[in-house]
């Protein structure tokens, strides 16, 4: 519902030089420091083959794999964030949205990777985030990079309050929201002050933590 714009998606600032010469850019099997998946995967099944009369019932382990299965794709956004990898996040917690439309972490991440996007390119850090497309990363995940490389950081403040507004403004006494709407209320500086705020209102250590962890603090001089 967010207003598109056609040059959001331009490929001219996203250096996809590998489309005019593939060949440029392919790495000789001899220079990998690994190889390839599909030849570990070839030479695992070499090693795991087991006489018959040795197999193994793996039902229960199957069925309780299953089980987790949910739990793991969310644990794994999770360790993104934690890893400031925010791109695969903003990636991926859209991706899963297709899934759980209404789910409220995957919206909160989505702003999260925003957010955090969007204060890297005021720090004029934004290429320590973002990569440029790569011939081997899926099509929609390039359109991502090309996507992000059409932003400015005032654009993406935008997006992450729109989503706020849009998609979190209805959730009552979130934690995460919370901490989402401290970030983007107080862009330039986090003080003590607000993070005390913060903390008599939700009390939750964990996003307590990662905005202490924001705060700036003060100079020998006196000032921040």
């Amino acid at each position: 519902e967010y207003p598109f714009k056609s040059y959001w998606l331009d490929t001219e600032n996203s250096a996809l030089q590998w489309e005019r010469d593939t060949l440029l850019f392919v790495i000789p099997d001899s220079l990998k420091s690994h190889p390839d998946c599909d030849v570990r995967i070839q030479r695992i099944e070499e090693l795991s083959i087991t006489d018959s009369d040795q197999a193994i019932d793996v039902t229960d382990e199957a069925i309780v794999m299953e089980k987790l299965k949910d739990v793991f794709q969310f644990e794994s956004l999770e360790g993104l964030l934690m890893s400031k990898d925010y791109v695969m996040a903003l990636y991926i917690s859209l991706q899963l949205q297709s899934l759980y439309p209404e789910n409220v972490y995957l919206k909160a991440v989505t702003a999260h990777a925003l957010l955090e996007l969007a204060a890297a390119f005021s720090r004029n850090e934004f290429l320590e985030y973002v990569e440029f497309a790569d011939m081997n990363y899926p099509s929609g995940y390039n359109q991502m990079l090309t996507f992000l490389h059409n932003m400015n950081s005032a654009t993406l403040y935008k997006l992450a309050s729109y989503c706020l507004r849009e998609k979190l403004a209805l959730v009552p006494d979130h934690a995460y929201v919370g901490f989402l709407e401290v970030l983007n209320d107080h862009k330039d500086l986090i003080t003590e002050e607000i993070v005390n705020r913060y903390t008599q209102q939700y009390e939750d250590e964990y996003f307590t933590r990662l905005l202490r962890d924001k705060t700036i603090s003060p100079s020998p001089s006196g000032r921040k």
